[in-house]
């Protein structure tokens, strides 16, 4: 009994462990000697992303969080140009348990078979979501994020949405640097 409880604790960790390791991955670079004080507007310039519906849910998400951190949009002489690019790729993902020892009866008495365990790896499907911010004037990158995370085809439409604005969310959430 206490090794099933056990074996049962250990397969609850796993998952559990699996579940966080599946969220959105985000990293920030910056030009720390850029002034960001100083851009008040932005504009979008490459738009990699050719479905023009999932285009618009991007750029709508972007657009949201600057104008949270108090930029507004200017198609003509922004102060930031905004570029955006898309990918998919494949990643793979191994999965082990293994348990600490089973006993069981062979009827002439109790044995143990020690390190039994299970490997599975599946290919996962992995979205990745990079923006830049470059300032025009200098013809200089000044902001850089991305995100990435496993893609769950099977998730709905508006499951697919929500998670790629809340990517998108936590990706402006260090951006202006320095606030």
């Amino acid at each position: 009994m206490k090794n099933r409880v056990a074996a049962i604790a250990l397969i609850s960790t796993c998952a559990l462990a699996f579940e966080a390791s599946s969220s959105v991955k985000t990293s920030l670079e910056y030009d720390k000697n850029a002034d960001f004080r100083a851009y008040r507007t932005f504009a979008f310039a490459e738009r990699s992303i050719q479905d023009p519906y999932w285009a618009s849910i991007v750029e709508a998400s972007i657009t949201g969080e600057l104008k949270k951190k108090g930029l507004s949009l200017r198609e003509e002489n922004p102060d930031l140009v905004v570029s955006y690019n898309a990918t998919l790729a494949m990643g793979e993902t191994t999965s082990k348990v293994y348990s600490s020892g089973v006993a069981y009866s062979t009827g002439t008495g109790w044995t143990t078979l020690a390190g039994a365990g299970l490997v599975t790896v599946r290919d996962l499907p992995v979205g990745t979501l990079l923006v830049d911010l470059a300032d025009p004037k200098k013809k200089e990158l000044v902001w850089r994020s991305t995100a990435s995370t496993e893609v769950n085809r099977n998730a709905s439409l508006e499951a697919r949405e929500k998670a790629v604005s809340g990517a998108i969310a936590k990706m402006f959430k260090g951006f202006p640097p320095g606030k």
